[in-house]
């Protein structure tokens, strides 16, 4: 079966990833601009649009998330998903402050599924 990956953002990053996934996994998007995850979601025959993060985290169907977000959201984003227990691929950076790093790692710690990966995303014009 395969697993349901919400892309948390629709700009170039969220673009790379959802190219990547799309033929091994059924993409969801979510974005602040719900025009970008409509868009995504027919590019790459995605199978839903979030408005609403909590919506995307409090989703049953949902596996992880592939956070491509601009980083001011980063933490709060990896933080809500842990809880929730998905899987989280954030492209970096992680974070921004030392004190958002270990809010990061404690809930990394409570949470059973331990499975946060950061990614580095490369582009070529």
């Amino acid at each position: 079966m395969r697993k349901k990956i919400c892309i948390v953002g629709c700009g170039h990053i969220g673009k790379i990833h959802a190219q990547l996934f799309k033929s091994q996994c059924n993409l969801s998007f979510y974005s602040r601009r719900i025009d970008s995850a409509k868009h995504y979601n027919a590019r790459f025959g995605g199978v839903g649009v979030y408005s609403d993060f909590d919506a995307v985290i409090n989703d049953p169907s949902i596996d992880g998330l592939v956070i491509s977000s601009p980083p001011a959201s980063h933490a709060q984003q990896i933080i809500a998903a842990l809880k929730q227990q998905k899987w989280v691929l954030v492209d970096k950076p992680m974070c921004i402050t030392p004190e958002e790093l270990m809010h990061i790692k404690a809930s990394l710690n409570s949470s059973s599924v331990k499975r946060l990966m950061i990614a580095k995303t490369i582009t070529t014009n």
